[in-house]
């Protein structure tokens, strides 16, 4: 029996980059094709990585989904949400537009308050932290029409999640 190895704490890790924190879990439950397996490794505390280097990473409560994880969250969520969620999934990147989301979901932006709820309910659900959140809205501002209603924002989910949410729904 080997006594070797290496002791990393969790608040260590969580605070490593994405890329690095997947490739170390990956290492330790022995996926040599690297992060992107069906390990349960991802985090309720988890932070995205955002192009632009303004990534927060004190924020805690930004989910990182693994794919099983997102599986999970999925097969919990009721039609309205799930439409919502494919919406978000079938962006081309961890980005995506609100009115999508509205289309997708069948309602017009302004009446998705309880798609949000119930996205944000299902996350802390999955994640078993009663902080996490799935969607940042903090880098965009909501969009008015004329008449003073909400029509469109920018929302981000993490890479992670992105990339999860594609794999459980098979996009």
């Amino acid at each position: 029996m080997s006594t070797d190895g290496v002791f990393i704490s969790s608040s260590t890790l969580l605070r490593m980059p994405n890329d690095v924190r997947e490739m170390v879990i990956a290492f330790v439950l022995g996926h040599r094709d690297g992060p992107g397996d069906e390990g349960e490794t991802g985090t309720g505390s988890g932070t995205g990585n955002d192009p632009t280097g303004d990534s927060s990473p004190d924020d805690e409560g930004f989910a990182d989904l693994t794919p099983r994880q997102a599986r999970r969250f999925i097969d919990g969520c009721g039609d309205r949400t799930r439409a919502a969620i494919e919406a978000i999934a079938r962006s081309d990147t961890r980005y995506f537009q609100v009115k999508d989301v509205a289309a997708a979901v069948g309602a017009a932006p302004h009446e998705l308050r309880g798609v949000w709820g119930g996205l944000t309910r299902r996350v802390k659900t999955v994640t078993g932290d009663a902080d996490a959140y799935l969607i940042d809205w903090d880098r965009s501002d909501p969009v008015f029409n004329e008449a003073g209603l909400y029509v469109d924002q920018r929302g981000e989910i993490t890479d992670l999640t992105h990339k999860s949410l594609r794999k459980a729904l098979k996009l």
